[in-house]
């Protein structure tokens, strides 16, 4: 009975994981880094990081830690409310399209940096 259990798991989890992309070497040192822990050997170039906040986009906080700023770090850089960011990265209040505008903005400045260093 233990053993059919865990071929049902490893079914169910086989199924959940199917159509998932894999993480490149990029993702996982910026995931490493979010969460504390040593990153892997890669080192993510800022280009990297920038491609990876427009991958996500939709998620603030998401393109917050990937570049990773602080909320009163990124609202500067956008011009906007520390408070505002907070907001929306809480799903308090709308992520509107002038603040992604903002973002993606911001993306392409810190893009043309890192390609001119």
């Amino acid at each position: 009975m233990k053993n059919e259990n865990s071929n049902q798991e490893s079914t169910t989890m086989n199924t959940e994981t199917q159509g998932v992309q894999t993480a490149t070497p990029a993702t996982e040192a910026m995931v490493a880094q979010s969460a504390g822990m040593e990153a892997p050997e890669t080192e993510v170039t800022k280009s990297e990081r920038v491609a990876q906040a427009r991958a996500n986009i939709s998620d603030l906080k998401k393109v917050r830690k990937i570049l990773g700023l602080d909320q009163n770090q990124l609202a500067d850089a956008i011009k906007i409310s520390q408070g505002l960011v907070s907001l929306i990265e809480n799903q308090k209040t709308p992520y509107s399209p002038k603040t992604q505008r903002k973002i993606s903005s911001f993306l392409d400045r810190e893009e043309a940096a890192a390609k001119a260093s």
